[in-house]
């Protein structure tokens, strides 16, 4: 235990004070202020995100930041990304939370490489205690330049004004002193409800914007180099005007394309065309014509929905003047809901598609496009063709669910007045879903496009086993306006599901000892050398199951090799002492002199030993000026999730020819 501004690496320490003067009740958005965090995972983010609250320190990552609550470890809260979940811990139970950022890991582990954020809890909390909040977010949509953009792009800016995010926040606390004043219990319910902040709504973020270019003089003086001359409306290629990408039958014809039944051997990107029946030239923005690109703001979220629940107690109880039992428990469970662009065929993601050179939907120019001499054969399937098409007005949402509890038993207390100790048992679990509705499935996408006349003017699925299962043919070769049906969609649509766990067990025990008492001090210290010392033994278990639609790489909005199943557990035992050595005290030019030493051996059952270590220094010359420094050696074991996990393919539709 050591002061925190004289301490050898420096800690910030933030009370419950600026908590209420932030106006938050959430850990991470205040953590997030501070100059050595990174901004994380939190309740703003939505692509990608995991449902939970993390930290990271220094930008190195969240799994190289250790949290603890009371200095004792927050167990992995997904079973996607295992690393604390901020959620749990009981906003209005803390009283100051501490980070330290340098040289930790020889005192907590290889977790702590960029440092440790510590929450400090109340602990004799006696009453009855009811915080409430409410809070929204309110816009004014008045920005002139993003609605001229907007406009500019054929599109309509939202007007007015907009209020978004309306959240409620109640917590209650309570709690009561034993009957012989040795002892407390203290308990707490916690409950979130929080709307989304849609991007739809604010007319700055209308639209995913971009810049526009002309030939100019570059800052340098440089001519003919390609310039920023503004913003523009811009978003995804892969667009509901659909971009077919290969090799034509026919020639550019300025911005239109003329079928014929000579092959273009030079691979060519078209479009529909919003007003005619043959292909275009693909351009995201061609002079005089609407944007093709497609504009996937409006369907995200700045903030995601939510909805949290907390409770769980802390209470000790004295046994006698050297022994301190202690028990707590804390629990969440927290649904939320994120929100993105629709899916659909992804140009870079494959699969590479074909057509029926038959297909009904698309027209005789069409046909003769893609399949030349042969158009309109329904025995004959086109040449592969990358294809980009968006399903619009569908959007993908994703269900994020999470359930974790951490239980703490042990004692503390002290032998005399140099020696205390703390011996714990811990135990935590997180269950974890994670839940996409709106996705689309590539091999039902094949089957779909693979359509032939049905014999009365319509179109059918040419395979009678996809015609079976209510294959409906895809439309993907008419411009945004008319977009596919209900029908289409419902076909071709897929939901998928990654479900886990992770549970940590804990046994740990360590030791403080002030040994002025016996005499190891220097003469012109006033304190005497500090030692601690402790073990701890540690287990965590990662199982992290993915469904069949999951791990198959069938999902179009997903990876090209799926996620695969996690499972697998790693144990690790350590021992650990650290030294702080007071060598001048209130002397000349020498207010304060210290040394402190640290080390900390780790038994990995799959990784091996590694030993962390760290020497420091620190020289108060006055109350005023202080010098300080240290040199640490930290090695980082991986994780579960690090160890396990399989190789997979990420977005890519290419494949090694050699593999």
């Amino acid at each position: 235990p050591k002061p925190n501004n004289t301490a050898t690496s420096p800690v910030e320490t933030v009370t419950s004070q600026e908590f209420k003067l932030e106006g938050t009740v959430d850990a991470e958005s205040l953590l997030n202020n501070l100059p050595q965090v990174s901004p994380s995972a939190t309740q703003f983010s939505n692509n990608g995100a995991t449902g939970i609250a993390t930290v990271d320190l220094r930008g190195f990552g969240t799994n190289r930041t250790l949290v603890l609550v009371d200095s004792r470890r927050m167990p992995p809260g997904d079973a996607q990304t295992p690393v604390a979940d901020l959620n749990l811990i009981p906003s209005s139970l803390v009283d100051s939370v501490d980070v330290l950022t340098g040289g930790a890991a020889s005192i907590y582990g290889s977790d702590a490489i960029s440092g440790v954020v510590n929450f400090k809890l109340k602990h004799n909390f006696e009453g009855l205690q009811i915080d409430a909040q409410y809070d929204f977010a309110q816009h004014d949509n008045n920005n002139s330049a993003a609605e001229a953009v907007i406009a500019a792009a054929h599109r309509t800016a939202p007007t007015g004004s907009t209020i978004q995010g309306r959240t409620t926040h109640v917590n209650i606390t309570f709690g009561a002193n034993s009957a012989d004043g040795k002892g407390n219990l203290e308990g707490y319910l916690g409950y979130v409800n929080q709307e989304p902040v849609r991007q739809a709504a604010y007319d700055y973020a209308y639209c995913a914007l971009g810049n526009t270019y002309s030939y100019g003089v570059s800052a340098f003086g440089h001519t003919g180099v390609t310039v920023a001359t503004g913003h523009s409306c811009s978003g995804s290629s892969n667009s509901a005007y659909g971009k077919f990408q290969g090799k034509f039958y026919g020639a550019k014809s300025g911005t239109n394309w003329v079928s014929s039944n000579t092959l273009n051997n030079t691979t060519q990107t078209l479009s529909n065309n919003p007003g005619g029946a043959n292909f275009v030239t693909y351009s995201s923005a061609p002079p005089g014509a609407v944007n093709r690109t497609w504009n996937y703001a409006p369907f995200q979220y700045f903030m995601r929905q939510d909805t949290r629940y907390q409770g769980g107690y802390f209470a000790h109880y004295d046994i006698n003047e050297h022994i301190t039992a202690y028990s707590d428990f804390m629990f969440e469970q927290d649904s939320s809901t994120g929100q993105l662009a629709p899916s659909g065929l992804f140009a870079n993601n494959g699969p590479i598609n074909s057509f029926n050179c038959g297909n009904p939907l698309m027209t005789a120019a069409q046909q003769q496009a893609v399949c030349g001499p042969n158009a309109g054969n329904t025995g004959v399937m086109s040449a592969n063709y990358t294809v980009g098409y968006r399903m619009q007005n569908v959007p993908r949402d994703y269900l994020l669910f999470h359930s974790s509890y951490k239980m703490d038993e042990g004692i503390k207390g002290s032998f005399d007045d140099a020696w205390s100790y703390d011996v714990y048992l811990q135990y935590g679990r997180s269950d974890s879903s994670n839940k996409t509705v709106g996705d689309v499935s590539k091999s039902r996408i094949a089957n779909a496009l693979n359509a032939i006349p049905n014999g009365s003017g319509g179109a059918m699925c040419a395979s009678a086993a996809a015609r079976a299962a209510g294959c409906v043919p895809l439309n993907i070769f008419q411009p945004l306006s008319a977009g596919i049906t209900a029908a289409q969609f419902n076909y071709i649509e897929e939901d998928a599901t990654i479900a886990g766990y992770t549970t940590e067990q804990i046994v740990s025990g360590s030791v403080v000892g002030r040994l002025g008492k016996y005499g190891l001090k220097s003469p012109w210290a006033n304190d005497g050398v500090g030692l601690a010392i402790g073990a701890e033994y540690r287990r965590d278990y990662l199982n992290s199951a993915p469904d069949a639609a999951t791990t198959s790489g069938d999902l179009s909005g997903a990876s090209v090799g799926g996620a695969q199943k996690v499972q697998g557990a790693i144990n690790v035992k350590d021992i650990y002492g650290e030294l702080s050595i007071p060598l001048v005290s209130d002397q000349f030019l020498m207010k304060d002199i210290t040394l402190d030493a640290s080390y900390r051996r780790s038994d990995y059952n799959l990784a091996g030993t590694s030993g962390t270590y760290k020497f420091g220094g620190d020289w108060a010359i006055d109350k005023n000026v202080r010098f300080r420094g240290a040199f640490a050696r930290t090695e980082r074991a991986p994780n579960v999730l690090e160890l396990f996990l399989p190789s997979t393919i990420g977005n890519a539709a290419y494949s090694d020819a050699c593999s």
